[in-house]
């Protein structure tokens, strides 16, 4: 078996009297004859097209599918705000990888941790001199 890309998946459809149900099985990897490997319903590794309702093989999401995480180690983000020039920094917690290399650094908001928000930021590293007056906006 050759291992598959991450971020693929079996698509499979059925149609009831009124809908049209898609249900999708993480694609593993590749047979011998090319066909799409996933796991069956009995645990076990079987071609996604021994299924009768086989559509074919798709991505799993978006192309920014987070596939590796490391954590901030004392990495922070500087933000600014546009119109009133107040500045604050925020810890890093982390930063989160897609499988094409980009990288966006992690930040928590009430016990959520996201990528950081849109806008202004800089990020400042681990050994940048800490900001003596640093602002933190109400959220």
């Amino acid at each position: 078996m050759i291992p598959a890309n991450p971020g693929l998946v079996a698509r499979f459809e059925h149609e009831t009297e009124n809908d049209l149900i898609i249900t999708y099985r993480r694609v593993e990897g590749w047979d011998r004859h090319g066909r799409a490997v996933v796991v069956g319903d009995d645990d076990r590794l079987i071609a996604a097209d021994e299924f009768p309702n086989f559509v074919g093989v798709a991505e799993a999401s978006p192309p920014n599918l987070h596939i590796g995480f490391i954590p901030g180690q004392g990495w922070r983000l500087r933000y600014e705000h546009p119109e009133t020039g107040e500045a604050w920094t925020e810890p890093v917690v982390g930063f989160a990888f897609t499988a094409d290399g980009q990288g966006v650094p992690l930040e928590e908001m009430s016990g959520v941790v996201s990528p950081a928000e849109g806008g202004t930021y800089r990020l400042l590293p681990p050994d940048e001199p800490k900001e003596p007056n640093t602002l933190r906006p109400v959220r």
